[in-house]
């Protein structure tokens, strides 16, 4: 029995410490996880920062349409035949027009 309270005993000393030593360890370990999901920021910088990237996620949609559009060669051409359309178009009701004032002032 004396072999058995000896080992108890040197477990028993050796033990505590190191359970308390792993328990501790354990904690912080959680502390900085729950710290590291919630990333340290109030809820309120969160939803800023939402706000903020959903935002450069918008301009950058935009900047996008924009490069396409000055850069793209069909689109640019696409602009000059529809002036040409309408300034042929202007220019044919112009003509009706003349022609029908004329012939108003005719009758």
């Amino acid at each position: 029995m004396e072999p058995f309270i000896a080992m108890l005993a040197i477990v028993m000393i050796f033990g505590i410490p190191i359970t308390a030593i792993i328990s501790s360890s354990m904690i912080k370990m959680k502390k900085m996880n729950l710290q590291a999901q919630e990333g340290g920021i109030s809820k309120e910088e969160k939803a800023l920062l939402h706000k903020v990237l959903k935002e450069n996620e918008t301009l950058k949609q935009r900047i996008e349409n924009l490069e396409m559009i000055t850069s793209d060669a069909d689109m640019l051409k696409l602009g000059s035949v529809n002036e040409d359309k309408l300034q042929r178009q202007i220019d044919t009701l112009k003509q009706e027009l003349l022609k029908l004032n004329k012939e108003n002032k005719t009758v």
